[in-house]
C-alpha cells in the first residue's frame, strides 16, 4: 500500500531538484556540492567565532539564548529556497 501512495504521490507531484529540476530528489548531489556549508560558529549577538554556536560570556549578561547553530548562509539561493520549500511545502 505504502508503495502505491509513493508512486501516486511521484506522479501528482515528482520531486525535483530545487536547483536543477531534475527529477528524482529534492537535492541532486551537483547541487548540494554547490552549497558552502559552515565550519565555525559564532555568537548572535556579537559575531565572534566559537566552534559550538554558543553565546559568549559577555553576551549572555544582557540575552536569554544559550546559542545558536548555523549550516551556512541563507544569502545563499539554494539554501533559501530549500528552507522556504521545507517551510511551507512540508
Amino acid at each position: 500500500m505504502k508503495k502505491i501512495i509513493n508512486n501516486l504521490l511521484n506522479f501528482f507531484a515528482p520531486q525535483k531538484c530545487l536547483g536543477c529540476q531534475k527529477i528524482g530528489t529534492y537535492l541532486c548531489e551537483s547541487c548540494l556540492r554547490k552549497i558552502m556549508f559552515r565550519d565555525k560558529q559564532s555568537c548572535l549577538y556579537c559575531g565572534k567565532e566559537n566552534y559550538t554556536g554558543a553565546t559568549c560570556p559577555k553576551c549572555q549578561e544582557y540575552y536569554f539564548l544559550s546559542g545558536v547553530i548555523c549550516a551556512g548562509n541563507y544569502n545563499n539561493k539554494l539554501i533559501k529556497k530549500s528552507l522556504i520549500n521545507f517551510k511551507y511545502n512540508s
